[in-house]
C-alpha cells in the first residue's frame, strides 16, 4: 500500500510463502477479507467484556485461534485449505510458526495498530483521567 496526497494505492496480489512439510509442499497465503473476518470471529468468540473499562476480561478457547489461522491460510499442492483437524495433529512447534507467519504477511500481528489509530487510543485515555481526576473519591469520602 502508498499513500500520496490523501489517496491509498493498493496491490491485490496475496502474499504468498512457500512452506515444506515432510517433504510435501504448501503455500502459505495471506488471509484475504473472508479468512481475516473469521479468524477474527474465532479470536473473540465467547469473549467476556468487562463494563466498567470497557476492555475484555476472560477470553475462552484462546489456544483454538492459531490452528484456525493455519487452516484458513495454508493450502496444499491442489489448491485446497488443510482442514483446521489436520493441523491439530501437528506439533506446536509447527503450527505456531506457520500462525506467525500467516498473521505477518496478513498484517494482522499483535498490537499493530498505525500512528493514528494510537494517537486517538491515547486521545481516549487522557479523556478518561481528566474525567476521573474531576470526580470525587470513594476512598477520600468526597
Amino acid at each position: 500500500m502508498s499513500e500520496s496526497n490523501g489517496e491509498f494505492t493498493f496491490d491485490l496480489t496475496l502474499i504468498e510463502v512457500s512452506v515444506t512439510l515432510n517433504g510435501e509442499q504448501y503455500t502459505l497465503r495471506e488471509a484475504d477479507g473472508e479468512a481475516g473476518a473469521e479468524y477474527e470471529n474465532a479470536r473473540f468468540k465467547g469473549a467476556v467484556i468487562d463494563e466498567e473499562t470497557g476492555t475484555v476480561s476472560t477470553l475462552p478457547n484462546i489456544g483454538d485461534r492459531e490452528a484456525t489461522l493455519v487452516s484458513l491460510c495454508l493450502f496444499d499442492k491442489d489448491n485446497n485449505r488443510v482442514p483446521e483437524v489436520t493441523i491439530r495433529s501437528w506439533p506446536a512447534r509447527v503450527v505456531n510458526p506457520l500462525a506467525a507467519k500467516a498473521r505477518e504477511i496478513s498484517g494482522m500481528e499483535e498490537g499493530a495498530e498505525d500512528v493514528a489509530a494510537l494517537k486517538r487510543r491515547l486521545a481516549r485515555a487522557n479523556k478518561r483521567v481528566k474525567t476521573a481526576k474531576n470526580e470525587p473519591s470513594a476512598t477520600t469520602g468526597g
